[in-house]
């Protein structure tokens, strides 16, 4: 069995912008900007530009204790937009791969650090490993729009047809402007996005 570990989500945010941006251009000017809101909904413009394309897309209520305790997922505080999809593989060694993302829009420096942690928690210590990390130093002068990703990847060194999976987490503090604005969000929120993947063996 395969497991494909998701592209940085740094990459993958900047993807993002650059496809809402082309589609707003070729659309001319009939275009219109989304309405700024301080509540987004989880669907339209906000899905299309901070949701990336290895993300979950069905919008579902959030539920920590539905998420696998492997991950470590807080209750509090709780995501914007919770997302779920799952599918199926077939072959030597059919398998359900679940992917979750948690959305946290206007999230605050604290809240978005106690989520941090407890992942961090988690991915710290076996059988989770890290596989990628960008965390800037610290600095009394920090870059605006500064992101936070790390990466971690769950069992896998273990023998085949074991469960396996990877975690990772992006945090802009706050979002560019320009991301913001395509998504119909006032200012520049805080923006946290977790995103989760368990390969199981099918039953």
């Amino acid at each position: 069995m395969t497991f494909t570990v998701p592209r940085p989500l740094a990459r993958i945010a900047v993807v993002a912008l650059v496809a809402g941006l082309a589609a707003a251009a070729l659309s001319g000017c009939t275009q219109a900007e989304p309405a700024a809101t301080d509540t987004p909904t989880c669907g339209g413009h906000v899905k299309a530009v901070l949701l990336g394309d290895d993300s979950a897309t069905t919008a579902v209520s959030f539920d920590a204790a539905e998420s696998p305790k492997q991950f470590g997922i807080p209750a509090t505080p709780a995501p914007t937009c919770s997302y779920r999809d799952e599918r199926t593989t077939q072959g030597s060694t059919p398998s359900t791969i679940t992917h979750r993302t948690y959305l946290y829009v206007g999230v605050s420096a604290d809240d978005a650090q106690k989520v941090i942690a407890a992942l961090g928690a988690t991915g710290g210590k076996a059988p989770w490993s890290a596989s990628y990390v960008n965390v800037p130093a610290p600095s009394t002068t920090p870059a605006p729009y500064a992101l936070q990703s790390v990466t971690w990847n769950y069992n896998q060194a273990a023998a085949g047809g074991a469960e396996r999976g990877t975690m990772s987490y992006a945090y802009n503090a706050p979002i560019n402007p320009g991301i913001a604005t395509q998504a119909g969000l006032k200012g520049s929120p805080n923006v946290l996005r977790v995103e989760t993947e368990v390969t199981s063996p099918a039953k």
